[in-house]
């Protein structure tokens, strides 16, 4: 439920119905790396993949599973975002989904959980640079860029997105969601 931009009402139910085939959990970080690799840097080496809040004591590794097999990753860890005043802000890296399960609810499902995850954690904001091809999909979900677009060397051109995490009233937060 969108309440105004940047900001979205955190409801399971969404994420729940967008690929209801998937199971989302908590990973390792290591059960990461192969999807990363393969969707976000087939240029670089596999251990280009690993990042530094990865072994953050509240980093979220999440997958989204097909039965056994991991069709989607992401990562939130806590860091500040420069001229934010947040309490509690999480940085999301790493976000990829399978070729064939693209554009069709997973990168949602995924990412409505991690957000689930962040707030109950007593997150406030979910910051990234997102691959300027990828914003759009970010924008529906309640993203908003801030600034202009820039290049990260050898990838691409990046915007800086972001949301304030908020439950509206009437919203839950599904225990089913969290287990």
């Amino acid at each position: 439920m969108q309440s105004s931009a940047g900001t979205i009402g955190l409801r399971s139910s969404d994420s729940l119905t967008a690929a209801s085939m998937l199971t989302c959990k908590v990973v390792a970080a290591e059960a990461t790396i192969d999807l990363r690799h393969r969707v976000l840097r087939p240029h670089q080496e596999r251990d280009d993949c690993y990042y530094p809040g990865d072994s953050d004591p509240q980093a979220i590794h999440l997958a989204a599973f097909a039965n056994t097999s991991i069709v989607a990753v992401c990562t939130a860890y806590p860091e500040i975002l420069a001229d934010q005043d947040f309490l509690a802000p999480f940085r999301l890296r790493g976000m990829a989904v399978a070729p064939t399960h693209q554009k069709n609810g997973v990168g949602r499902l995924i990412l409505n959980d991690l957000e689930a995850r962040i707030w109950s954690s007593g997150g406030d904001f979910l910051w990234f640079n997102a691959r300027t091809s990828a914003h759009g999909f970010y924008q529906k979900l309640g993203y908003e860029v801030t600034g202009d677009a820039f290049e990260i060397e050898p990838i691409g051109m990046h915007y800086v997105m972001f949301k304030r995490l908020v439950l509206s009233a009437g919203d839950q937060i599904q225990p089913s969601l969290l287990a």
